[in-house]
């Protein structure tokens, strides 16, 4: 079966405490994301590099750009802020074979805007008709069965559902699959503990360490790790994903929130992080009846990995390191009614049908119990009567024998 997801965006005031007119300070993301690009597309010509290092300097400085962006909510997520930067440096690095993907139109630069009621992907997934195990697990994603953005198979490999739905009788011993485009990699998941939702028994599964760990030190996730010259060791992170293979060098990584799951030292490295399991936990609950997922939750945290070894002025004023732009959250929780539905129609008619096994068995138990108690009697009743018979015979013999000793006397006599 193939099908896609829509993505949709909005505001909703009874959820935020800030509203979109408010202003917000944030690394200036346009101008720090197409330089990395540039300058990693030329790292290896010293010429070139130069010639684009000064073009890109002198951009910078005829639109005074600075290292952080000022703008409202409503412009960051949707309605965007034009950078009339954007606008003409593509056309400039054109000059030196340097194309910028995914550039916004007319330099009008938002997170969402572009992205907002768009296609997250096509997906083709089997339907568990031949095995029942492989229901839902994608085979394909936009018509390519691996990804080609990583060094080797393995890492290429799409293995997993899209996440919201698994295959029926799961165990708890087993670890789950989940195909992630946005880290354009497959999670994997592990049992965590029992939990309910709306009455129904589910699984509770998280984020298997096996997928966070440092690529530096696994021979699962090693095939992550890229960038070998960076001033910082990406790889020696847990739970920090690199994203710029995937994106053409767009200095993006991802993480958990607040760097969650990850090493002391990154945490320490941030002002203001405070990872929380409550807060920031990515979850699924699951029947295991169904495989279904009736409550979820994801959360990512997008931060800009700057270094300074690209001559940039204004980068220059900024040290090495990684900064958190925004975490975001994706949560839901299947309607009480729906529950309630599925409970009624499949849950409490399993109920039933097992309370009706287990009485029949429990009958059982007690037909046979009695049956053996009944043979037993039996049994012994035929063990007396015949002792009885086996001694009425021995006393009719005796008796029988004193007779003919009598006679033998009374011969005697005579």
């Amino acid at each position: 079966m193939t099908f896609v997801l829509r993505r949709t965006y909005f505001y909703e005031p009874d959820l935020n405490t800030i509203s979109l007119n408010e202003n917000v300070t944030i690394l200036n993301l346009p101008v720090v994301g197409i330089t990395a690009v540039a300058m990693e597309s030329v790292m290896n010509s010293w010429l070139k590099r130069n010639m684009v290092n000064t073009a890109l300097n002198s951009a910078i400085d005829s639109y005074d750009e600075h290292p952080f962006l000022t703008l409202t909510v409503g412009q960051l997520l949707f309605d965007g802020k034009n950078i009339q930067f954007m606008s003409h440096i593509d056309s400039l690095l054109k000059t030196f074979s340097i194309e910028i993907k995914d550039m916004p139109p007319g330099g009008n630069f938002s997170l969402f805007a572009v992205k907002n009621g768009t296609f997250e992907g096509k997906y083709t997934a089997k339907t568990g008709t031949k095995k029942l195990n492989e229901i839902g697990q994608v085979i394909k994603w936009n018509g390519e069965s691996k990804l080609n953005c990583w060094e080797g198979d393995k890492c290429n490999e799409i293995k997993g559902t899209e996440g919201l739905m698994f295959h029926p009788f799961l165990s708890r011993n087993e670890t789950l699959l989940a195909f992630g485009p946005e880290l354009s990699r497959s999670l994997a998941l592990k049992y965590d503990k029992d939990n309910s939702i709306h009455g129904i028994p589910t699984y509770r599964y998280i984020i298997s360490n096996d997928f966070t760990e440092a690529p530096r030190y696994s021979n699962i996730t090693d095939c992550f790790c890229y960038f070998e010259s960076d001033p910082i060791d990406l790889c020696k992170y847990t739970a920090l994903f690199d994203m710029r293979r995937c994106l053409s060098g767009a200095p993006l990584v991802l993480s958990l929130p607040h760097f969650y799951m990850s090493n002391e030292s990154l945490i320490k490295s941030v002002n203001g992080m405070s990872p929380s399991t409550d807060k920031h936990e990515t979850f699924l609950n699951l029947d295991p009846l169904t495989g279904f997922t009736l409550s979820a939750r994801k959360a990512l945290q997008m931060n800009v990995f700057i270094k300074q070894s690209y001559g940039i002025t204004i980068l220059d004023k900024l040290p090495t390191g990684f900064y958190p732009l925004l975490w975001m959250q994706e949560g839901a929780t299947v309607p009480k009614h729906m529950v309630q539905e599925l409970k009624s129609m499949l849950h409490d008619k399993i109920d039933l049908f097992e309370k009706v096994l287990y009485s029949l068995l429990f009958l059982g138990i007690i037909f046979v119990l009695i049956s053996l108690i009944m043979l037993y009697i039996t049994i012994k009743r035929t063990i007396i009567d015949l002792l009885i018979i086996q001694f009425d015979l021995i006393r009719a013999k005796s008796d029988e024998f004193d007779k003919i000793t009598s006679i033998k006397r009374t011969f005697i006599r005579i």
